[in-house]
């Protein structure tokens, strides 16, 4: 009841104001300008509490202006704590492909080859930093005298577990093979989800 009084009484006191301004104007030149200006702010003196009624009972603190930074300050909070949490991801993705690239170099010159790019695709939803594939470009080094050299397989398109057709290794020779089976069973990584490309 006093909110509703003190409205009404605000009200009044501002049509007061306003007839007054318009018996003290000299002339009747500026009178549209005042005139709009005052209806302006009559506007403001009678949706303000309307706005604080709305936003009290919708559970806001009743101050339309206050409540209005309020939740963009949360919005803006919000988004850099999810910038920031990106980043964080960005990092850690980062460093954990340097450790792959690492290992997988050691795992690609105990066997005879050089690696010179290692491209991971890594899940960063469910299962957080399963690999899902990779992509590998090597060389071959000097070919020890033990080993005996055996012309290239061919092959063409095939089917993966997934049903989906591939592209195999146009030429994989039973190094790049055996090479591929100890990646495939080092990080439990199908070897359809495994591409060398030997340079």
């Amino acid at each position: 009841m006093q909110m509703i009084s003190e409205y009404i009484r605000n009200l009044a006191v501002f049509l007061i104001f306003t007839s007054f301004i318009n018996i003290i104007l000299p002339s009747n030149k500026y009178e549209p300008y005042i005139n709009l200006v005052l209806g302006i702010i009559l506007i403001f003196v009678i949706t303000t509490p309307l706005v604080g009624i709305i936003t009290t009972i919708g559970g806001g603190s009743g101050d339309f202006f206050s409540d209005a930074a309020l939740q963009y300050d949360r919005a803006v909070m919000a988004q850099r704590i999810d910038d920031a949490g990106q980043a964080q991801i960005d990092a850690i993705l980062a460093t954990y492909t340097q450790s792959l690239t690492e290992q997988l170099t050691r795992i690609v010159e105990n066997h005879g080859f050089t690696l010179h790019h290692a491209e991971f695709s890594i899940d960063t939803q469910d299962s957080f930093g399963e690999i899902l594939s990779m992509y590998v470009t090597i060389s071959e080094d000097e070919m020890p005298p033990s080993f005996i050299r055996i012309d290239p397989v061919r092959i063409g398109i095939g089917i993966n577990t997934r049903g989906e057709a591939t592209q195999a290794e146009i030429a994989e020779s039973p190094r790049i093979i055996s090479l591929k089976n100890i990646i495939s069973d080092f990080y439990n990584l199908s070897e359809d989800n495994i591409y060398i490309i030997k340079q």
